[in-house]
């Protein structure tokens, strides 16, 4: 079976990597905040246009359950209607 590869555009790269840099996730008082900037652009393969999309992984102290490492991520998108596949 093929299977398919998708390269990232020098463009796409810049786009995720300042999302990344901008990306943050914090608890305070019990409360998780987190702040992903929207960045629009088409997706590798071209099915979806990406508003927001980064991961983090920060520690959290449980009382339940002690010092744990929670992972945070953000995954905006809808489906692109240009897309003809």
């Amino acid at each position: 079976m093929a299977t398919a590869t998708a390269t990232q555009t020098p463009e796409h790269k810049a786009a995720s990597d300042a999302s990344k840099k901008a990306f943050t996730a914090v608890i305070k008082n019990g409360v998780l905040t987190i702040t992903c900037p929207v960045i629009e652009r088409v997706s590798t393969k071209g099915k979806t246009v990406l508003i927001a999309n980064a991961k983090k992984q920060l520690a959290f102290k449980s009382e339940k359950y002690g010092d744990q490492i929670i992972n945070v991520s953000c995954n905006g998108y809808f489906y692109n209607p240009d897309f003809a596949g």
